[in-house]
């Protein structure tokens, strides 16, 4: 009998020099640096856009007219990309949205072409030119408010008592268990967080707003302080206040609550239109986020959402993720079966293999494969980089096998040295036994 073990396959592909579709534009990246914020608690998106005479092959002040040619010409695409990496939800970013045709990019152009710009001016001790823009979140929230009114949640069994509250203030500070996954994260602000309870029913999403509401202001408010005074016109004198179990979601924006909170919000109809009226203020940590220069364009986005179309026709443990600050795209596959001890994958496997040989095929051939074999600790850390070197090797030969070019592909292993948890449980151990896979330029 064929004893098995399971391992996790992570695939990280570094997508923005792939899938770029203009040299010109990746040229003129090189010749700005950025400095983002959005802001949850303002509402704004704030950018600083910085062109660096050096980089351009410009001299100050004689190229002055050229820099400002450069910045105006430019300004539009890279704001753009800022404006591409906003969380939406707990699964999508805006980029996302983009990609599977629910918002266009004529949208996201006509928001950024509207926002507040002010004309770009030189530092001459910094040698560069400057270009300063702010936009309110709630101009991109306006492109998802299309319900005409508002559905009212299910209400939760009679006998369920509540007063009448004048807010919601939902407490998810610190680092929270996050729900299905063995980690903890903090809060992260989105345009549309949703609100579940412990039995994973929603409370709150946003359909359930009046979409006069929706387009006035956002949903919900974000803080990153307990003195309520500010928000007292949003949440009046006496809110409900909540204290978060959990998180749910890829993105980490949705707060679990007890049942018993949420049978204060639905139990009463006065409360009920709290939510009807978004009136609602998240208390988080992470207020501000400070998307990487450069972010990547709407072709990273079309690329994810090719390989996701691609990995969601298996059913069969494999997973899409997305990271566009660092310009990843991770296809991690669970549960893939060696043969023991050694570096044999199992038939059995073949067809998820197949599925995600095809999904990288898709990437073109300007790429390479860095292929990284890891194993579980089992105190025999020669063996386990012997064993981690032959696991890579296979899953390089089980590609080739399936049209990847095997002259474009290298192989590493790191034994037991870097493990995703401690190999204390057969299902860490699993965790542990990968191999990871980083598509990156030729």
């Amino acid at each position: 009998m064929i004893k098995k073990y399971l391992c996790g396959f992570l695939f990280l592909v570094l997508l923005m020099p792939v899938f770029s579709q203009d040299a010109e534009i990746d040229r003129a990246k090189t010749y700005f640096a950025a400095n983002a914020v959005q802001d949850w608690k303002s509402g704004n998106i704030d950018a600083e856009l910085q062109l660096i005479f050096k980089n351009a092959g410009l001299k100050m002040p004689a190229d002055r007219n050229e820099a400002f040619k450069l910045m105006y010409r430019y300004a539009p695409y890279l704001l753009k990309n800022i404006y591409l990496s906003v969380v939406v939800d707990s699964s999508h970013l805006l980029g996302n949205y983009v990609a599977d045709g629910t918002v266009s990019l004529d949208d996201i152009v006509r928001i950024v072409e509207g926002s507040k710009q002010t004309d770009a001016r030189l530092n001459l001790p910094q040698d560069k030119a400057v270009m300063y823009n702010s936009a309110a979140l709630l101009e991109l929230s306006k492109l998802f408010v299309k319900h005409k009114k508002p559905y009212v949640p299910t209400t939760p069994p009679a006998g369920s008592v509540s007063k009448v509250y004048s807010g919601i203030i939902i407490d998810a500070r610190g680092s929270l268990p996050v729900h299905g996954e063995y980690l903890r994260a903090s809060l992260q602000p989105a345009l549309f967080p949703k609100l579940w309870d412990t039995d994973m029913n929603m409370i709150f999403e946003r359909n359930m707003v009046l979409p006069e509401i929706a387009k006035e202001r956002r949903i919900v408010h974000f803080t990153d302080s307990l003195d309520e005074t500010p928000y007292t016109n949003l949440v009046g004198t006496e809110p409900l206040r909540i204290v978060a179990r959990g998180l749910f979601g890829v993105n980490r924006t949705d707060p679990i609550i007890s049942k018993e909170d949420a049978a204060k919000i639905l139990s009463r109809k006065e409360n009920l239109k709290l939510i009807a009226q978004g009136r609602v203020l998240i208390i988080c940590d992470e207020i501000t986020k400070r998307p990487k220069y450069p972010q990547p364009d709407e072709y990273f986005y079309f690329a994810y959402r090719d390989i996701e179309t691609i990995i969601g026709e298996d059913d069969r443990g494999i997973t899409v993720d997305q990271n566009p600050d660092d310009q990843i795209i991770k296809i991690t596959m669970d549960n893939v079966h060696f043969v023991a001890d050694k570096a044999e994958i199992l038939p059995s496997d073949y067809g998820r293999i197949d599925v995600i040989a095809e999904a990288l095929r898709r990437l073109g051939t300007n790429v390479r494969f860095v292929i990284e074999g890891h194993t579980a600790e089992l105190n025999r850390p020669a063996e386990q980089q012997i064993l981690s070197e032959q696991r890579a090797l296979a899953m390089a030969n089980e590609l080739a096998k399936r049209g990847i070019d095997i002259g474009r592909i290298q192989t590493l292993g790191f034994g037991a040295t870097v493990p995703k948890a401690p190999s204390d449980t057969e299902e860490n151990k699993a965790k542990n036994r990968r191999v990871e896979i980083k598509i990156l330029r030729r």
